[in-house]
């Protein structure tokens, strides 16, 4: 599992988005959690806690804004796109205290950057909600691959949260979405 170090500092004053377990329902049946435990309480407030931080206003908003005409040519197949994060994390060779030095907002350029940033940020903002939740986080996955199909397919999860994001893309983002979707239940199946 990785480390992540202190959660993103970007806290604003602003009302957050309501989030139901409707919202949730493809993500949360693609990790097999079941409706009304506390586990779909716990994915709920880390959604709830990364809305409420506006992660996608302040950190990859200026990513997916330069990313705005490439959705067309991105890759539809999952299982590629989450290979390609391989070699990022291994270029932190486990330590990943500078990752924050290495991707700033605005300096990020390339998707498996953004996905590994994203595992990053919102991994400590999960263990910032552990002492509330604990245990009911067990549906966090446990190998590389796994945790990488979840990351790619809550990133997208979130595009299509985000109000910001340009309506001529949303219709591929929920296709390359539901497609991450199917990717995380084959791997929540066999792992």
């Amino acid at each position: 599992m990785m480390i992540a170090s202190e959660p993103l500092a970007a806290a604003s004053a602003a009302q957050p988005l309501t989030v139901t377990s409707e919202d949730l329902l493809g993500l949360s049946q693609a990790l097999n959690i079941p409706p009304g435990s506390g586990a779909e309480d716990s994915l709920i407030a880390l959604v709830s806690r990364l809305d409420s931080l506006e992660y996608f206003q302040y950190f990859f908003s200026c990513f997916l804004g330069n990313y705005t005409g490439k959705w067309e040519a991105h890759n539809p197949n999952p299982a590629t796109v989450i290979a390609k994060m391989g070699p990022v994390w291994r270029s932190f060779h486990g330590d990943f205290s500078d990752l924050p030095l290495r991707f700033t907002p605005g300096s990020i350029r390339l998707f498996p950057h953004c996905l590994v940033t994203w595992a990053y940020y919102s991994f400590a903002e999960m263990q910032a909600l552990m002492p509330v939740h604990g245990d009911h986080f067990m549906w966090y996955p446990e190998s590389r691959e796994h945790r990488d199909a979840f990351t790619y397919a809550f990133f997208l999860l979130m595009c299509l949260r985000d109000e910001d994001t340009d309506e001529d893309v949303l219709e591929m983002i929920q296709e390359l979405y539901e497609g991450a979707l199917d990717y995380l239940r084959h791997l929540s199946a066999i792992n």
